[in-house]
């Protein structure tokens, strides 16, 4: 479904029949004018704004505020997203106290997906405060779910276990739960990283099994980007491949651009690893380009390494030296742990190549520290070859 008709959706489900035909005569394709304009997004959604403040009750103006700002957002649309939940954080009063706890939840998420950890954190912090005074626990299990993502981005495995299972305590009693199966995935991924894929997969059929009874596009998406990473770390590259593209249909007709960035760049390591350069240039570029879009800072780290390696494999050292560096300079400043150990051990080899043990050594050793914090046994056993050498 493309934007403009997820648009007509989110009208015609929280407005009124009459108030959904008013509004639609405002927007795209009018025949009766003479001087018909193109309307852009930009200014649909606009229209609509001042359509419904003037025209609906304020409790359908805020949930329809808090669903087009989800929706911008999840097809990339950032700063129109952020301009439409500021709308609903400077709302005053206590009737608006949970929907604007809902608007930070979402401010935060923007934020995380673009390593601004500060202004993640605050919009978090906010959104618990609204949450703590309305007693959501769903809310609150939200903001728990979002922290325990964040840690694991910086490869704060521990950390992000705790908040996770938090997470669950509070939706844990519920049948039918969205967010309750989106913990799991969460879940899922954490034993990816400690390399219990049986555990993993476990997670994320289940939750795909629910996603597909409810139709959940999106996350479909993202539960067959997570297996398709799965089988990669796994080293079942065909299974990966599979999962990364059927990822990839769904998300480039639903255009989720958050999601096609770090499935490009899934499908590019997965080439780079069979040896297909070719292939694994163009989805990383690919992978690039949506990053780009939506200022993934985390992905675009991710594919400037994967980027030096290429350049390894092509023989080009000062140019793989300067993408592994750049990827490592971008992954201190966002403070992702994980992927600054990956780094590091990739700027051993390419020092080993190179000819400079002592200096491939220090790489390999600060990829160590990290691995035997988490005591991640198959990266420890392929690092300690290299320091036996």
């Amino acid at each position: 479904m493309n934007l403009q008709n997820e648009l007509n959706k989110i009208l015609s489900s929280i407005l009124g029949k009459v108030e959904f035909k008013n509004v639609s005569s405002l927007l795209l394709d009018q025949k009766k004018p003479s001087h018909k304009f193109r309307n852009s997004l930009r200014s649909n959604i606009d229209l609509i704004i001042t359509f419904a403040e003037n025209n609906v009750t304020e409790k359908k103006y805020l949930n329809l505020l808090l669903a087009l700002g989800e929706s911008c957002s999840i097809h990339g649309e950032i700063d129109i997203a952020k301009e439409v939940f500021g709308r609903i954080i400077s709302k005053k009063g206590n009737n608006s106290l949970n929907i604007r706890g809902y608007a930070n939840l979402q401010i935060a998420i923007i934020e995380s997906n673009q390593a601004n950890w500060d202004t993640t954190n605050r919009s978090l912090r906010n959104a618990a405060k609204l949450f703590n005074e309305t007693n959501d626990k769903t809310g609150l299990a939200e903001c728990d779910n979002i922290l325990g993502t964040l840690e694991a981005e910086k490869g704060k495995i521990k950390l992000a276990k705790i908040h996770f299972e938090k997470a669950y305590f509070n939706v844990k009693h519920k049948r039918k739960s969205h967010l309750k199966t989106k913990i799991e995935v969460n879940l899922g991924i954490i034993y990816n990283m400690l390399e219990n894929y049986g555990e993993a997969e476990k997670f994320f059929r289940k939750s795909l099994t629910t996603f597909k009874n409810e139709k959940e596009k999106k996350r479909i998406a993202e539960i067959k980007h997570n297996l398709g990473m799965m089988y990669l770390k796994n080293g079942k590259y065909k299974q990966a491949i599979k999962e990364f593209e059927n990822s990839l249909k769904i998300s480039e007709v639903e255009n989720f651009s958050p999601i096609m960035g770090i499935t490009y760049l899934g499908l590019g390591e997965t080439y780079l690893l069979m040896g297909n350069m070719r292939k694994a240039v163009s989805s990383t570029d690919n992978g690039f380009e949506k990053s780009i879009k939506i200022n993934d800072r985390l992905t675009i780290a991710d594919i400037y390494k994967v980027k030096g390696v290429i350049y390894k494999k092509d023989k080009n050292y000062k140019a793989a030296e300067n993408y592994l560096l750049t990827s490592l300079r971008i992954n201190k400043e966002i403070k992702n742990e994980l992927n600054i150990a990956e780094t590091n051990y990739e700027l051993g080899l390419l020092h080993e190549k190179m000819e400079k043990p002592a200096v491939a050594k220090k790489y390999f050793k600060l990829a160590l520290k990290y691995y035997n914090e988490f005591n991640c046994k198959k990266e420890i056993e392929k690092i300690k070859k290299h320091l036996d050498k």
